[in-house]
This record gives structure tokens, C-alpha cells and sequence, in this order.
């Protein structure tokens, strides 16, 4: 209690408000993060260097075609349906819904066409492994159930339902780790039936997100599932440029976090990416409290910004940052000097090839952990476009970096240029964020 007690009294009151909002999806993170470490010792032991770099060239792959097409429906879902559900207008609410499902139904088909025609033209030159085209296309079809989920978390989040959506999160963690340990633990270093594992854990994950979402709110839904989709065309503009504007976005981080992998696989081979990919893997495992703490900030970022609460926000915002920035730069020494080990004990010594970059992928995780706030306050503030740029910027010198890198330092090379990337990308939107406030509070510093 010493040590908690400390701890809070770090914390201003709005820093305590957000730890409360977000101990469901932290303590369902935390735990997901521990089946994720799991999961990624199971399938690199049981398929070795070569399928491990394979396994994760073909899923970033399918994953980065698909993102181009995910509409993100959940921002929207959630920022619409509470304005529908506060006005009592459920109908319009499912025809949103219903909205969305079309789009999730359209963009998936295109998606899947475009995937057919690249495994076509591009497998022979790119996958040194032969006979798994109809697999990753299938994984590919499995895997379009996850545009669907974004619908069952953002209903269960717009009606607060985050114990359930939690539980929902883990169990499914859960899932995929017992299914691809059977597997592995049967059919050894056989890419085939992993990707048969994936796909059924895909579509059983799924049907837990969509089956949970109705099994809570049936009650609501049913009486209004006969609503038309056209009760709301008045706000088909709105909706399709606000959807549109925050998918853009949105792809374009997921498009970085998976573009690196393209992008090694590509240039270096299957094992520099395998010691690539697992150590950001364990790089990121340390950012477990940034995704939740992120998701709860948003909203109460836009309270404090639509009261003019500037100061308050402002002061919320460092103590964040200066308290999280301390115990993780402390930390750098302690993870230099037992992560050679670390690596070697759960994943074996043909894996000590990750040491090399994961220092680099560590500091990078540091920064996104301590400036976790700063995407939420750009949303939050209406910035969205200035948020595109510095993000779309802070790529193009990372990877273009990273491409100068790589045919003389591998896995490393993209290690620096992922570090570049982050750097410049959090540094200046911390930047903006700050200048944002320090005008507002200029301009209110006359009237009090």
C-alpha cells in the first residue's frame, strides 16, 4: 500500500479519474499481453527461424492488403449511436449499424479479390515456401470476420459494457493460445495446419465478439431490427466523412506497425524478419498500459477540452508523461543487460539473432508508452488532418532511412529507422499538443 499510495499522490484527480475508467480494459490487456508472449514462444520453438520469418511475412501481408479496405467503423459507431441513444432513437441506431455492415460486407470482397490477384503474380517471387497459396487466401477469408469486431466492442463500449468486452478479449486470447499449442505440439513445423489453426481461432474469435455484443444487448436491438437504412440519409455525408477521415488515419499507423515486416521480409529474408518480429514483439510487451490508458483518455480529453479546462488538461498531460517517462528511462540499463538472456531462455539460442535490434525497438516502445495521450488529444482537438501529416511524415524519413539500412544491417537497419520513426513522430505531436494548450490559455489569461 506504501508503494500504491505513492503512486497515486504522483497523480493529479483527472489521472485518477482515468486509471478507474480503464481497469477493465488494462487488467484484459495485461492478460492478453501474457497469452500474446506465450503464444509467440509456442510458434517460434515449434516452427524455427525459417517458417517463423515466413509465418510473419505471409500474415503482415494479408493484414496490411486488408487494412486498406477495414472502415474502422467503431469511432464512428460510438461518437453517432450515443447521440442516437441519448435522443431515445434506437431505430436510427440499427440503421447504422446496418449501414456498417455494408460497408464491412463491400470492402471485405474487394479485399479479398485483390488478395487472389497478388498471391498470383507475387507468391514464387516473395515466399520461398511452395503450396500454401490457397492457404493464405482462406486465412485471408477467416481473418475479414475481424472487420466485424470493431461493431461488437464499440456497442458493448457505447453502452459500457467494458467488463464484458474485457472478458470477451481474454477468452478469446485464450482461444487462439490453446488452439495453436495443440497444433504445434501435433503436427511440429508444419505451416499448412498452423494456418488451418489460425483460421479456426480467427472465426471462433469472432463469433465470441458478435455473439457476446447480441447476447447483451438483444433486449435494446430487437424491437427495432425492422428499421430502414434510410432514417438516417440526412447524415450519410457526416458519417461516410467522418468514418472515411478517421480509417484513413488510423490504416495509415496499423500500414507502419506491419510495413516495417513488408518491408524487411522483403529485402533481408525470412530470418532477419523472425529475430525482427520477435524482438518488437518483447519490445512492445512493456507498452501493456499504453492501449487501454489510450482508449480511456479520449473522452476525457474532449470533456476537459469542450469545458475549456486547459490548465487542468494541460497539467494532466505532464504529470502523465513525467511519471511514466521516469520508471521506463530507469529501466533501459536493467533490460540492456538481461535481454541476451531473456531471449535465449524462452525462445532458445537459435533466436539470439533478436538481441541485436531490440534495444532500438525497446527505446521506441518507451517513447509510444510515455506520450500514449498524444493521437488521443490530436482526435480530441478536431486535428485530425495535422495528425495524418506528422504521422505520414515521420514514416516517410523512417522508412526511407530504414531502406538505406537494411542490405548492410538487416534486421537492425529497421530497428534504427523504426526508432527515427518514432521519435519524430511522438516529438512533434507532444510539440503541437502543448502549443495547442499554451495558446488557449493565453487567450483565457485576461478573462481570469
Amino acid at each position: 500500500m506504501g508503494l500504491f499510495g505513492w503512486l497515486l499522490k504522483r497523480f493529479d484527480r483527472q489521472s485518477k479519474i482515468l486509471f478507474k475508467n480503464t481497469s477493465w480494459i488494462l487488467g484484459s490487456t495485461a492478460f492478453r499481453s501474457v497469452m500474446s508472449f506465450l503464444k509467440s514462444i509456442v510458434v517460434a520453438r515449434g516452427l524455427g527461424v525459417e517458417f517463423y520469418g515466413i509465418y510473419i511475412f505471409i500474415s503482415n501481408f494479408v493484414l496490411t492488403v486488408q487494412d486498406f479496405f477495414d472502415m474502422n467503423i467503431d469511432a464512428g459507431i460510438i461518437r453517432f449511436g450515443a447521440v442516437y441513444r441519448s435522443n431515445n432513437r434506437m431505430d436510427k441506431l440499427i440503421s447504422l449499424i446496418k449501414i456498417s455492415v455494408l460497408s464491412i460486407i463491400v470492402s471485405s470482397l474487394i479485399s479479398i479479390l485483390l488478395i487472389v490477384i497478388l498471391v498470383n503474380f507475387f507468391y514464387d517471387k516473395y515466399v520461398p515456401q511452395h503450396g500454401l497459396e490457397m492457404y493464405i487466401i482462406l486465412f485471408a477469408i477467416a481473418d475479414l470476420s475481424s472487420f466485424f469486431d470493431p461493431l461488437g466492442k464499440s456497442l458493448l463500449r457505447l453502452y459500457y459494457k467494458f467488463k464484458i468486452n474485457s472478458i470477451i478479449q481474454s477468452l478469446s486470447s485464450l482461444l487462439e493460445l490453446i488452439v495453436v499449442s495443440i497444433t504445434i505440439i501435433i503436427f511440429k513445423a508444419d505451416l499448412k495446419a498452423f494456418f488451418i489453426s489460425l483460421i479456426i481461432a480467427r472465426l471462433l474469435t469472432a463469433a465470441a465478439y458478435i455473439g457476446g455484443m447480441w447476447w447483451e444487448l438483444k433486449d435494446e436491438f430487437r424491437p427495432h431490427l425492422n428499421a430502414k437504412i434510410n432514417l438516417i440519409k440526412d447524415q450519410y455525408r457526416e458519417i461516410f466523412i467522418f468514418m472515411t477521415g478517421n480509417a484513413m488515419t488510423r490504416t495509415l499507423i496499423t500500414l507502419i506497425n506491419r510495413g516495417d515486416a513488408l518491408l524487411l521480409g522483403t529485402l533481408a529474408g525470412p530470418a532477419s524478419l523472425a529475430f525482427y518480429n520477435l524482438s518488437k514483439r518483447l519490445a512492445n510487451m512493456f507498452m501493456v498500459v499504453a492501449d487501454p490508458f489510450a482508449q480511456g483518455i479520449y473522452p476525457q480529453i474532449s470533456y476537459l477540452l469542450a469545458e475549456k479546462k486547459f490548465k487542468e488538461l494541460k497539467l494532466m498531460l505532464i504529470k502523465l508523461t513525467r511519471s511514466t517517462a521516469l520508471p521506463l528511462a530507469l529501466s533501459i540499463p536493467v533490460v540492456f543487460f538481461i535481454h541476451e538472456w531473456f531471449i535465449s531462455l524462452f525462445y532458445g539460442a537459435e533466436y539470439i539473432g533478436a538481441a541485436r535490434p531490440f534495444m532500438y525497438l525497446y527505446v521506441a516502445s518507451i517513447l509510444a508508452t510515455v506520450f500514449f495521450w498524444n493521437q488521443s488529444f490530436m482526435l480530441g482537438t478536431g486535428n485530425i488532418k495535422a495528425r495524418f501529416t506528422f504521422i505520414f511524415i515521420s514514416a516517410l524519413i523512417g522508412f526511407f532511412i530504414s531502406y538505406l539500412l537494411i542490405p548492410d544491417y538487416k534486421d537492425v537497419g529497421m530497428a534504427i529507422g523504426n526508432l527515427i520513426l518514432r521519435t519524430l513522430q511522438f516529438s512533434s505531436m507532444a510539440i503541437f499538443s502543448f502549443h495547442f494548450l499554451n495558446k488557449k490559455l493565453n487567450r483565457s489569461a485576461p478573462d481570469g
